[in-house]
């Protein structure tokens, strides 16, 4: 730490720099500059921003709630808990998932879609497409988890798992308002196949990794440009 090094990927740092603040080898002020160090560097990197959105072409968010009355919301990831932090994170005091999120400012009604993120059956799409074309609008909440990708398990394929590409597409065909389409993954995705959406549905495309302020975001209780990193 004395010659800049802040960071190890390993637990030296994790095990010895306590002892080593205590026997006096390390002061604690070196300890603190290397801690705000590593933080800013997060920061430059917008890694505390957790939101891309991908394409708002039809300007469907934010949600106003002034016109929006309920969403239907949608996926095998829309009411996840560990999904949303990863395999690189301690154990949170509590979880908000996206379901809940949404449902302390807007009236929602909730369909998985799918039993899972591999997505392997249709059978629940039917409930899905009527809790949508009922809905102001739709947030489908889909992606990977834990099961799919995590540390030693890589991905094979760029493609949303299973049948998901399926159900996002027939539920935008059944809705009456916006789709906001939300990536919950630990890695890029495949998502083109929207593209031919658009017109029916006005289909927004989010990549993101989740945190509280997702309702505020959507529901334009937030600056969503402020939080939002862009591509």
């Amino acid at each position: 730490m004395f010659l800049g090094l802040y960071l190890n990927c390993g637990d030296s740092l994790k095990k010895f720099t306590e002892n080593a603040v205590k026997k006096g080898l390390v002061k604690e002020s070196v300890v603190d500059r290397a801690v705000t160090n590593n933080f800013a560097t997060l920061m430059r990197l917008g890694l505390f921003d957790g939101i891309v959105l991908l394409k708002n072409s039809l300007g469907s968010l934010p949600l106003l709630p002034t016109y929006i009355k309920s969403v239907a919301v949608i996926g095998p990831n829309a009411n996840a808990t560990k999904a949303m932090i990863g395999n690189y994170a301690g154990i949170p005091c509590k979880y908000t998932t996206p379901l809940e999120a949404l449902s302390d400012s807007v009236q929602t009604v909730y369909e998985p879609g799918c039993s899972n993120v591999l997505c392997n059956s249709s059978a629940k799409f039917d409930k899905a497409k009527n809790v949508a074309a009922a809905a102001d609008a739709v947030v489908l909440v889909m992606g990977t988890d834990l099961t799919v990708e995590v540390e030693a398990l890589d991905r094979t394929e760029i493609d949303l798992p299973g049948q998901q590409n399926l159900l996002v597409s027939e539920v935008a065909y059944a809705t009456r308002g916006p789709v906001i389409l939300v990536i919950m993954s630990g890695g890029g995705m495949d998502v083109n196949f929207t593209d031919t959406l658009e017109h029916q549905a006005g289909s927004v495309n989010l990549r993101f990794k989740p945190h509280q302020a997702y309702s505020l975001l959507l529901l334009g209780l937030s600056d969503i440009t402020a939080l939002l990193g862009w591509i």
